[in-house]
């Protein structure tokens, strides 16, 4: 079993400044998947999803979902960004109701605003293109493969195409 994290605390989480970036053009999405919420008792909504997703991408001390669920009791979180405490059943349940398809006109957007920064000329001299990975997204490809072909070797306790699992 593993030992408890300590509590994320309003001096690690940092880098919003370049929330402000972001929040206006992601207010426009808070009315999004609303007309679902027959309760009206909806807390987390589309652009406050959003933004807690920004604060892992920005801050390396959140590296899952139970610790942005942490991170939104933060006083920091709610001033910064103007979400309250959420739950892991409301983050759950928002991955299901977010349609990434709402993201592109934003980054459109945002894309639009970039200029061309300055590099250094001796990478013209390179003989290939240069390719930036994230190597998170790779590391979980690599356990999961290796927990694929572990499984397959001891029997299929991961389902397979065409096997039960």
């Amino acid at each position: 079993m593993s030992a408890r994290r300590k509590p994320i605390t309003d001096e690690q989480l940092q880098n919003f400044k370049f929330f402000r970036k972001f929040l206006p053009l992601l207010n426009r999405l808070h009315p999004h998947a609303t007309a679902r919420d027959k309760a009206h008792n909806r807390i987390l909504h589309v652009d406050q999803y959003i933004a807690l997703q920004l604060v892992l991408f920005f801050n390396s001390i959140v590296t899952r979902m139970r610790g942005l669920a942490q991170a939104s009791e933060s006083r920091k979180v709610w001033r910064e960004l103007g979400v309250c405490s959420t739950s892991l059943g409301s983050f759950s349940e928002a991955g299901g109701v977010v349609d990434a398809e709402l993201l592109k006109p934003i980054v459109a957007e945002l894309s639009s605003q970039l200029k061309p920064l300055a590099h250094d000329s001796r990478l013209e001299d390179l003989p290939r293109k240069l390719t930036a990975v994230d190597g998170m997204e790779r590391s979980a490809l690599a356990k999961l493969t290796a927990s694929a072909w572990a499984a397959a070797g001891s029997g299929p306790s991961i389902g397979w195409p065409g096997r039960p699992g």
